[in-house]
């Protein structure tokens, strides 16, 4: 195990134990832009195609359920 430091702007700086994979994941984005935008739409893709729908609205129509869903547009 190592020691993982956390802290951000305007918070108290904060310690715990992690495994050297965990810190690896939290540590590897170094940019804005890599932690706030989201996935590409290629990852998009790769996600939908492992799940086995072909778009993002084929996979809420399966899954959200009739009664709850917006007739239209936001």
């Amino acid at each position: 195990m190592q020691r993982c430091v956390l802290g951000g702007a305007g918070s108290a700086l904060r310690t715990f134990r992690c495994s050297a994979s965990v810190s690896a994941r939290m540590f590897r984005y170094d940019a804005f832009a890599d932690r706030h935008i989201g996935p590409s739409r290629l990852e998009k893709q790769q996600m939908l195609d492992f799940v086995g729908f072909a778009t993002l609205d084929k996979l809420t129509n399966s899954n959200v359920p009739n009664q709850i869903k917006l007739e239209k547009e936001l």
